[in-house]
């Protein structure tokens, strides 16, 4: 069987019922859901989050994020790809760092069981305890990192 990327995987790890989104594509879903993004850093990269900075070596990691306010997944992914943004959440950072995001989009989870089926594939470990997840109790983090 063919190694899946990290696309592949995460796809893999939530079901049919994930949707691919684009740029051209979020004004079509106003729904509230969670989602994925799938974020490339080309080069080493140092986030800063809470009162702390660590670094992130080059390559692929996951955003698990939810959108439950008005536009839905399609605007909070809309604002995620977007190069022209005031930083805001601890994401923000990784995004405009970024060369390439992909995004992945479900209806019927929460960002804690994304990040949890992202991790239970093996294929992707947490990194930066509390990243993404500082109102969450349960998670260890919301970004992962691709295993290559």
């Amino acid at each position: 069987m063919e190694r899946l990327g990290p696309f592949g995987a995460a796809r893999s790890a939530l079901g049919s019922a994930a949707i691919s989104i684009t740029a051209g594509e979020t004004a079509g879903h106003r729904w509230p859901g969670s989602y994925v993004l799938l974020i490339r850093l080309q080069r080493a990269f140092t986030v800063r989050f809470s009162s702390s900075e660590a670094r992130l070596d080059a390559g692929w990691y996951a955003y698990a994020g939810s959108a439950k306010g008005p536009g839905g997944v399609g605007a909070r992914i809309a604002r995620h790809l977007s190069a022209s943004k005031k930083p805001h959440w601890h994401v923000d950072g990784l995004t405009l760092a970024a060369s390439r995001i992909e995004a992945l989009a479900v209806r019927d989870r929460s960002e804690c069981e994304i990040a949890a089926r992202l991790s239970c594939t093996n294929a992707f470990a947490h990194v930066l305890p509390g990243f993404g997840s500082s109102d969450c109790r349960t998670c260890i983090s919301h970004l992962l990192a691709w295993r290559d």
